[in-house]
């Protein structure tokens, strides 16, 4: 040994006998997540043009929404004005990353634009398998606090406005059919 070096030389002989196995780590015992936690939840919203702007139509939209969204799990809110759609829905991501998909390609919808988009821990629309609001029933100084004029434009708006647009329709009790 060279001088000075032994305790050096004892904690390298020390560090290679070191145990080869590898060991798990322990678990922390506890409740397992909540299952609402387990799976990531996101919200989405999103702007198109309807083919048909009837009442016919919009009701043809929320029926089928109303029928399919529950079984996987979607919950979400339509406002529709002078053939403009602004529709959020919340659920699982691939459940909501499905859905959009399938609004894509639906041929009622034209212009379909992606809005927003994030992770979320609670659900915000979870009331509504799909709230509906016509805008056209809404007090114009609710739409003009979000837009440049009284109309929904929501190819014109940030999401982060249409979402506080959305949000205070909530908060006024403006949003109908809770199902």
């Amino acid at each position: 040994r060279r001088q000075g070096h032994g305790q050096q030389d004892d904690q390298l002989r020390h560090a290679r006998r070191v145990p080869e196995r590898h060991e798990p780590a322990a678990r922390i015992p506890g409740p397992d997540p909540p299952k609402e936690l387990s799976t990531m939840l996101v919200r989405l919203l999103f702007a198109s043009r309807a083919v048909d702007a009837s009442p016919a139509a919009i009701e043809s939209i929320l029926a089928s929404a109303r029928r399919h969204n529950p079984q996987s799990g979607i919950t979400g809110i339509l406002l529709h004005g002078s053939g403009v759609f602004l529709q959020g829905m919340e659920g699982g991501r691939q459940a909501v990353s499905d859905l959009y998909g399938t609004i894509q390609r639906d041929a009622r919808h034209q212009d379909v634009v992606l809005l927003h988009y994030e992770e979320i821990l609670e659900r915000r629309f979870g009331g509504w398998t799909m709230g509906v609001v016509d805008v056209g029933r809404v007090n114009a100084s609710v739409l003009l606090k979000y837009s440049e004029r009284a109309a929904l434009d929501p190819y014109a708006a940030s999401g982060k406005m249409s979402m506080a647009l959305l949000e205070e329709l909530m908060a006024t009790a403006s949003i109908a059919s809770h199902a």
